[in-house]
């Protein structure tokens, strides 16, 4: 739930902030992430790939703040994402990354903060402890 607030808000002022240079590169780094093919990947190398992704997006918001609270949660963060790959949680796919930079691009911060909520749900839905488990 805080990963998500964090990266919705990241997402809306990404959205309004975001330099060309900055699409292009979430563009890159969703490039270097690629997409995660199961078990017999290098999960630590995807993990790292995939946080430097959304890492990204917060610096693509322009908010100090925003990036050191971020950044302070870096371990969390990424034990969130690799429990995706551990466990029955949804790993988004690479489509669902190209959304969030897609929404992003369109300088819509309402269509950011759906793209980012859409993409988020699914893995807070099967999370241990989500409402009405």
């Amino acid at each position: 739930e805080v990963r998500r607030a964090l990266e919705v808000e990241a997402a809306r002022l990404a959205a309004t902030r975001a330099t060309p240079e900055d699409i292009q590169g979430l563009r890159s780094l969703l490039a270097k992430r690629g997409n995660w093919l199961g078990h017999e990947m290098d999960n630590d190398r995807f993990v790292a790939d995939d946080y430097q992704f959304h890492l990204g997006i917060v610096k693509a918001a322009h908010n100090r703040a925003l990036l050191e609270t971020y950044q302070f949660l870096s371990h969390a963060v990424n034990e969130t994402i690799a429990s995706t790959l551990e466990v029955d949680i949804p790993e988004p796919d690479r489509a669902a990354h190209e959304a969030l930079v897609d929404a992003i691009a369109t300088g819509s911060p309402s269509t950011a903060d759906k793209a980012i909520r859409r993409f988020m749900t699914p893995i807070l839905n099967a999370l241990p402890g989500a409402p009405g488990k």
